[in-house]
């Protein structure tokens, strides 16, 4: 994510991809996968995670809500004009787990619907 306030969230997401690749170097040659998924907010979860602490210190420094700052970033900052879903993320990841992705492995999966472009 860009804009005032992202600076250490965006580092510590960087450092997590990085960190997924070296495990995967380190787990492969015992047969273990290992996949990261980059998923943007999923505004349906905010109630069930840490991410409204996470936006939640974000938008108070910005001096707003965490609902205006999602809606002031969606249909502009993403491809596909929304944020990903819950179920969309957990589909992949039941996906990523199964034998259907076995030769899988070492990946950066991107579910931000857009909103970060590889």
């Amino acid at each position: 994510m860009s804009g005032s306030g992202f600076l250490g969230y965006g580092v510590t997401c960087g450092a997590i991809e990085d960190f997924s690749r070296i495990l995967t170097g380190e787990l492969g040659p015992s047969g273990i996968r290992v996949i990261c998924m980059r998923p943007d907010v999923i505004p349906e979860a905010l109630a069930i995670s840490h991410t409204r602490k996470v936006f939640g210190g974000i938008a108070e420094r910005a001096n707003t809500t965490i609902e205006a700052m999602l809606t002031e970033r969606t249909p502009t900052g993403a491809l596909l004009k929304r944020f990903p879903t819950l179920a969309e993320v957990a589909e992949f990841a039941a996906f990523a787990a199964s034998d259907h992705a076995g030769a899988m492995t070492g990946a950066i999966a991107n579910l931000s619907c857009g909103s970060i472009v590889d």
